[in-house]
């Protein structure tokens, strides 16, 4: 009757459990370590495998009474299958019954996990808020049996409740106090420097964000974590397939997501695709779209060779992304190529960098040509032992008169033009001459282009036209033997937008000429660096020929027009927001594959150098006081 025996033991075995869960039920909201343990002694004592066995053993010792050996085969095979088990779980009630309030407590759950976004992203309802502090790691015990460090991001109230967002991060052994999906505290864990260094590949990095709908390949949109900060131009990177991708953040807008009850407020960041960065000189476009999720890190990194000498195939340093010390490189000879524009608004800083641009084509043997009216140049780098080009007071003054006499002749001017033609030609011959000794030479590699105080701005043209086209004269018949860059300072002076703005015939003419040099000057290595405050007013047809941009901040609608041909809509927006010494650079010049956001470093030695020109060039007359600029 050994069968009855344990009927009756398996029925009060089934009591007992259902008692255990009761007071556990019970004991919830009055005492929750008692509650705990008896809700763990339960989840032992109440499995299947227990419960079960008793009807299993009951069935085959009724069965099988008269057969000795199956039930003695089966009695075997019961123990062999169940005993083993039997005893881990008895070992478990025996360390939860003997564990200390302190250990029991702290197994106590944080939280019941509510879902995971794919695929490490985790929302859970908390019991303890409290305890859910920013960059604090848990143990979240998941669906499928695994155990995984859990770190906590941000929380928001749901109307009673709190939801917990956290990161998903490595896997851990699994517990005696295990149950699935709850979130428990961990007395030993890894320090967030820890686990950030794992998950994003790099030391140093914090959890800015995590990408959302609506992104693509050329831009991603990411929420941001918490108190997580950025700026316009901060740079940010997701780690795909082994690579650092890096992301600038060039525009913000707030969202909201609905949970149960309250929406979640947040930011979402627009980021700008800069590439993975290669050999810490260039960056590289990514070919794909980072998945939904994917967290995004801010790091500041340092690069030595930033501050140092940079080797040849680098390039020159042009800026850094802002928030790090990411450096960006720049290719002269790609600059005099392709013809280069420095844009932007008086004070943005955009002469340091034409001066930067200016040495260090000097450095590579280019000859250099400066158009420079503003008398800046010649003070500023007068280090590089400049030459001067350009015509006597006398023949500027002649010229002048001449231009003054065909616009106030007679009729139809005949004699005037004679005159005036006899002049150009004249100039035209010495100016050749001038222009190739200066080119030919082996000692002089920087030559500055000045004139006098000339009222008439097509005597300007006209004299500027002179030595631009004997350039391209000299050029055209001594194909590529020189590397030669044209520096047009206050560009909008000497290529204005002359359709529609009031200039005659003559003045059309010499801007259209000097156009067809920044179209064939290419073929015969002949390149424009084109400086200007006021683009609205820069003759378009040469400014469509550069193909490298540096633009400064600017305001003004047309000049924001036309850089919509340039930059996408975003970094467009972006444009009159930037600081002093920030730009976007963008083009063949540049070694980036996609528009980007630099900054570069204040010099107090260049801020002295350049109030005291201020001084030096300050005329006598209080109203008449010259402002260069920084």
């Amino acid at each position: 009757m050994g069968w009855l025996v344990l009927r009756w033991i398996g029925v009060v075995y089934a009591i007992v459990v259902i008692g255990i869960a009761t007071s556990s039920m019970a004991l919830l909201n009055t005492d929750a370590v008692k509650s705990k343990v008896l809700y763990r002694l339960n989840s032992v004592l109440g499995t299947g495998v227990l419960l079960f066995s008793f009807p299993a053993v009951i069935s085959f010792l009724y069965t099988y009474t008269q057969n000795q050996i199956a039930v003695a085969s089966l009695t075997i095979f019961w123990l062999l299958f169940v005993v083993g088990g039997l005893l881990e779980k008895l070992v478990k009630v025996w360390r939860i019954v003997h564990a200390s309030a302190e250990d029991l407590s702290s197994t106590l759950p944080v939280g019941n996990i509510e879902r995971v976004d794919f695929p490490n992203l985790v929302r859970v309802r908390l019991n303890s808020p409290s305890l859910w502090k920013p960059g604090a790691v848990f143990a979240a015990n998941l669906s499928d049996g695994s155990t995984r460090e859990c770190l906590s991001l941000f929380s928001q109230t749901q109307g009673a409740e709190t939801v917990g967002t956290g990161f998903l991060a490595a896997h851990l052994t699994s517990s005696d106090f295990q149950v699935r999906g709850e979130v428990l505290p961990l007395q030993e864990s890894r320090s967030v420097e820890e686990i950030t260094t794992e998950i994003a590949g790099a030391a140093n990095c914090t959890i800015a964000g995590f990408v959302v709908e609506g992104s693509t390949i050329s831009t991603v949109r990411f929420e941001l974590c918490g108190d997580a900060v950025v700026h316009e131009g901060f740079a940010v990177f997701a780690l795909l397939d082994g690579k650092r991708v890096y992301y600038q953040v060039v525009g913000a807008e707030t969202g909201e997501e609905s949970f149960d009850s309250n929406p979640l407020g947040k930011q979402i960041a627009i980021a700008s695709q800069l590439g993975s960065f290669v050999d810490q000189s260039s960056f590289e476009k990514f070919p794909w779209i980072p998945p939904m999720n994917t967290p995004l890190f801010r790091q500041d990194i340092d690069f030595k060779s930033a501050d140092g000498d940079v080797d040849e195939h680098y390039g020159f340093l042009v800026g850094k992304v802002p928030s790090t010390d990411i450096p960006v490189y720049g290719l002269i000879e790609s600059m005099v190529d392709h013809h280069t524009a420095i844009l932007g608004a008086t004070g943005t800083g955009k002469t340091e960098l034409a001066l930067d641009v200016i040495r260090q084509a000097l450095s590579e043997d280019t000859k250099v040509f400066c158009v420079d009216f503003t008398g800046e140049y010649k003070h500023r780098l007068k280090d590089c032992r400049p030459i001067f080009l350009g015509p006597s007071k006398e023949q500027a003054d002649e010229l002048d008169a001449k231009l003054f006499d065909v616009e106030t002749g007679s009729y139809g001017a005949g004699t005037e033009k004679r005159a005036l033609r006899e002049e150009m030609d004249k100039l035209r011959g010495e100016t050749k001459n001038k222009v190739a000794e200066f080119l030919e030479s082996e000692e002089n590699y920087f030559t500055i282009f000045e004139l006098a105080e000339i009222t008439n701005s097509a005597a300007t043209l006209s004299l500027t036209e002179l030595y631009l086209s004997a350039i391209m004269d000299w050029a055209r018949k001594h194909r590529q033997a020189r590397k030669i860059l044209i520096v047009l300072e206050e560009a909008h002076t000497i290529v204005p937008e002359s359709t529609g703005s009031g200039f005659d015939f003559g003045t059309q003419w010499i801007v259209s000429k000097i156009g067809q040099i920044a179209l064939q000057g290419r073929k015969y290595g002949v390149g424009l660096l084109i400086i200007t405050q006021r683009t609205a007013l820069v003759s378009k047809t040469i400014l469509s020929q550069c193909n490298t941009f540096l633009t400064h901040s600017l305001i003004d609608q047309t000049s924001l027009g036309f850089l919509t041909n340039v930059y996408s809509p975003d970094h467009c927006r972006l444009i009159p927001n930037l600081g002093k010494f920030e730009f976007i650079a963008y083009g063949k010049g540049i070694l980036a594959d996609n528009p980007i956001v630099l900054k570069r470093d204040f010099d107090p030695k260049i801020k002295a150098a350049s109030d005291a020109l201020r001084k030096e060039l300050k005329k006598p007359a209080a109203d008449e006081a010259a402002t260069p600029e920084e």
